[in-house]
Formats: C-alpha cells, structure tokens, sequence
C-alpha cells in the first residue's frame, strides 16, 4: 500500500521548486559574457510585458528581451517537456526504469543525427528531384 503525502507538505514542496525555478530563470538571464544585474532584468521585463513604452535602446535590456529570456525560458519548458515525456513512458510501460530505446526513439536518433547534420545536405536525402 501506498501512503499518499499530506497535502500542505506537497504545496510546500511546490512552490520551492517553483522559487528555485525563477532564481534559476534569473540566473541564466543575468549570467554570460555580459553580466547584467538582477534590478535590470527585472525593470526590461516589466518594460517589455507590462508598459506600452518605447522601444528601449539600452544595450542590456535589448540583451535581455531578444537573446537571454527567450532562450531561458525556452530551456525551462524544453526541460520540462522532456520531463513529461520520461513520466509518460515509465506509466506506460510500468517500469521505473523505462528509457528511450525500449521504442526505438534513441535508434531513430543515431539514424537521423547523421543525415541532417550534414550542412550541404538541406534535406537532399528527403527532397523530391
């Protein structure tokens, strides 16, 4: 038998995971060959969602809105999504263990890696003559 959790320890653990989930999000936002403080990070947000200003000029905020956020927060959902998919396959099998190549998925990788990355290619080897 299993014994479930109580229900304020799973809300507690929730939202810790979701405060370590912004720090990190901040984190990779304000770290790179250009480091930028956490108070301009979150002024170029508020700036880009919540104000109907001007286009900013400033070199941080263009950093922040064009290059940084998109590809933090496009890494959280990435992680998250892949996430998902190990869940889905460890119910649908039943095994805690359950790994990509029980379906083929890592095999259809090693076949697909060499024929895109070629960079020549663009897709000759699927492409109609």
């Amino acid at each position: 038998m299993t014994q479930l959790l109580p229900a304020h320890f799973i809300r507690t653990f929730m939202l810790l995971n979701a405060a370590v989930l912004v720090i990190l999000l901040f984190t990779a936002i304000s770290v790179g060959s250009v480091s930028i403080p956490v108070n301009e990070i979150v002024q170029a947000i508020w700036q880009s969602c919540c104000t109907t200003a001007e286009t900013e000029t400033n070199t941080h905020h263009i950093i922040i809105t064009l290059v940084r956020a998109p590809r933090a927060v496009v890494g959280a959902c990435v992680g998250a999504a892949l996430a998902v998919a190990g869940v889905q396959m460890q119910g649908l099998f039943k095994n805690p263990l359950a790994s990509p190549s029980i379906v083929g998925i890592s095999s259809g990788g090693a076949l697909g890696s060499p024929c895109f990355s070629n960079r020549r290619s663009n897709l000759q080897y699927f492409s109609h003559p």
